[in-house]
């Protein structure tokens, strides 16, 4: 459990004609909307070549349009917490995504939670703001009590990510990317079965296309069985990446350059400004630049 602080919650309930609305500062909550502590954890990853099948239009910020070397494994779409059953809550506070508390994270952020469009997001109360404001937003909000900041959202995501390799767990189990190749869908179970011990979550889209795998943790981040598989046919698939097509649109550029401040941010740090990482005992050592050396694009 990765926590940075402490919240006072602070509840006012104001019935008025039968209606009751609940005010929380700094809790699960949101204003007019009563949500209920969530149960569990689900780390989304999503495979990079489904995610660009569609892309036209292409943008520095576009993780499928960059020209560098191509995805080659699973990244991160967002750490969700979710009740049991169906639904999750979601935009929990009034909190907006700020990229100057994840400034040291943001070269792991845009290398593995990269976002596979151009523009904007829709995002909690109708604003629109970037890939990763609208996981905080929506998801990162919700964390609490587990999860109490933006910094340590991100972190605990990542954190997740190096120590579950689900890309390696597939290869080990030779289970690779191909444009021919189909693999029983248990095969794939199977595969993150074995090198985890728990059942994962798969999301497909058609002809048995593999869009997305879940892993699941409880409050501790222990690991967890997910839900059945119920998008997916007994056969699936599992693309290489190919780039798109698609020509550079220089205005959308300098729109989304405008609005996206962390494209073109740089981590490198004056050394006279104050860091805004708050490390703690159980901040994880392997997010530390150079200690991980399994990630190859």
């Amino acid at each position: 459990m990765i926590k940075a602080g402490s919240r006072r919650v602070v509840f006012v309930v104001v019935v008025v004609i039968g209606i009751v609305v609940v005010v929380v500062d700094g809790g699960g909550f949101t204003v007019g909307k009563e949500q209920r502590e969530f149960d569990y954890f689900i780390l989304a990853l999503q495979w990079p070549s489904t995610s660009c099948t569609n892309v036209t239009v292409c943008c520095t910020t576009n993780a499928c349009c960059r020209r560098a070397v191509s995805p080659t494994e699973f990244t991160i779409h967002g750490l969700w917490p979710k009740y049991e059953g169906k639904g999750w809550p979601s935009c929990c506070t009034n909190e907006t995504f700020d990229e100057t508390q994840i400034r040291s994270l943001f070269e792991d952020v845009d290398k593995y939670w990269p976002t596979y469009r151009c523009g904007l997001v829709s995002s909690c109360d109708n604003r629109k703001g970037s890939f990763w404001a609208h996981q905080y937003e929506k998801h990162g909000t919700c964390g609490s009590p587990v999860i109490l900041q933006e910094y340590d959202y991100f972190l605990t995501t990542l954190t997740l990510f190096y120590k579950y390799n689900v890309t390696e767990a597939l290869e080990n189990a030779e289970i690779v990317a191909s444009d021919t190749k189909k693999y029983p869908i248990q095969d794939v179970l199977n595969a993150v079965h074995s090198a985890f011990k728990v059942n994962p979550k798969l999301a497909c889209v058609k002809k048995g296309i593999i869009k997305e795998i879940y892993l699941c943790f409880d409050k501790q981040f222990k690991l967890r069985d997910c839900d059945a598989t119920k998008s997916c046919p007994k056969s699936v698939k599992l693309p290489k990446f190919h780039k798109p097509h698609g020509k550079l649109n220089r205005s959308k550029l300098i729109g989304t350059r405008r609005e996206l401040k962390m494209s073109s941010m740089k981590p490198k740090r004056n050394p006279n400004e104050k860091s805004h990482r708050r490390r703690t005992d159980k901040e994880d050592p392997s997010l530390l630049r150079g200690a991980h050396k399994r990630r190859t694009y």
